[in-house]
């Protein structure tokens, strides 16, 4: 697919579907649990997935990165660009 938009589109449609996005410079955060101190992580290839969002461009992700397994956050355009997302992979069933 050429963007997490054409998922969110079919799923408008009542298909069940994710979209992966591949990204080359993703700087993941973490939460210190004892300080409770945020600390930035550069991780560089990753993957998350859009579970969700609206075609306004806000997007909910699944991001496995983290010490607790991962969480679901928002994700805007620009937080997609600056992860520089190298490619989108939609999972769905036929």
């Amino acid at each position: 697919v050429h963007s997490a938009a054409d998922t969110l589109r079919a799923m408008l449609g009542n298909r069940l579907a994710v979209c992966c996005a591949v990204l080359e410079a993703y700087i993941g955060v973490v939460e210190d649990p004892e300080s409770g101190e945020e600390l930035e992580v550069d991780v560089g290839a990753h993957c998350v997935m859009v579970v969700g969002g609206d075609l306004l461009g806000c997007h909910v992700v699944f991001d496995p990165f983290g010490l607790r397994g991962g969480g679901l956050a928002y994700w805007s355009a620009k937080d997609f660009e600056s992860a520089q997302v190298a490619r989108w992979v939609e999972l769905s069933q036929p």
